[in-house]
């Protein structure tokens, strides 16, 4: 929910009325209210949601944030990017 995270959100639930759940080491309590989003865990979105929109830089302690056990709790007709 960082600087790539706020607009998409804003785009998703403003053009398309999406629900957001987002993952993240910090909270966002104003961004919440105003956008209806909340903060979970990773596995939970992996679980709920059938697009799911990761961006990350390209950091070495977040290189394998998810693992294969992870993926395997997402749906089988998910999108994940």
């Amino acid at each position: 929910m960082g600087r790539i995270g706020h607009p998409i959100t804003k785009i998703c639930r403003l053009a398309f009325n999406m629900k957001i759940l987002y993952f993240d080491k910090f909270d966002y309590p104003e961004y919440e209210k105003k956008y209806q989003c909340k903060k979970v865990s990773l596995n939970e979105i992996l679980k709920c949601f059938d697009i799911i929109s990761m961006n990350l830089p390209y950091l070495p302690k977040i290189y394998h944030l998810v693992s294969e056990e992870q993926l395997e709790l997402m749906k089988k007709r998910s999108f994940f990017n």
